[in-house]
C-alpha cells in the first residue's frame, strides 16, 4: 500500500524546485533519468527548470544556437517522458495527447 509520506526536492548542486513535494522514488527516479541524458541535453534541462534561465541565457552558457537548445530539450524531455511511461503508462498519453511521437527529422 502506497503511502502518503512525501518530502521537498533537497538541494543537490543547487537544485530545487521552489514549493515541489515528491514521493521519495519519483525523486530518485527523476534524478536517474535526468543523470542518464547525454550531456547538452542534461545541462539545456537542469538550466531551463532549476536556474529558470531563458532560451538565450542557456544558448549562451552553452555556446550553441537557440535552435541547438531546443532540441536538445525537446531530445532530452522526449527521453524523460519515455521514462516516466514505465513507471505511469499515464505519462505515455501526455505525449500522444500532445502530438509528440518522438519521432523527428
Amino acid at each position: 500500500m502506497a503511502t502518503s509520506d512525501h518530502r521537498t526536492l533537497p538541494a543537490e548542486r543547487s537544485e530545487q524546485l521552489p514549493g515541489a513535494s515528491f514521493p521519495d522514488d519519483v525523486v530518485s527516479m527523476l534524478r536517474l533519468a535526468l543523470d542518464g541524458l547525454p550531456g547538452r541535453q542534461q545541462s539545456a534541462i537542469r538550466m531551463a527548470m532549476v536556474e529558470r534561465l531563458a532560451m538565450p541565457n542557456i544558448a549562451a552558457r552553452l555556446g550553441i544556437s537557440s535552435a541547438e537548445v531546443m532540441d536538445a530539450m525537446r531530445d532530452g524531455l522526449t527521453t524523460l517522458r519515455d521514462v516516466l511511461a514505465v513507471v505511469d503508462p499515464d505519462t505515455a498519453a501526455l505525449g500522444q495527447a500532445s502530438g509528440s511521437d518522438g519521432a523527428h527529422t
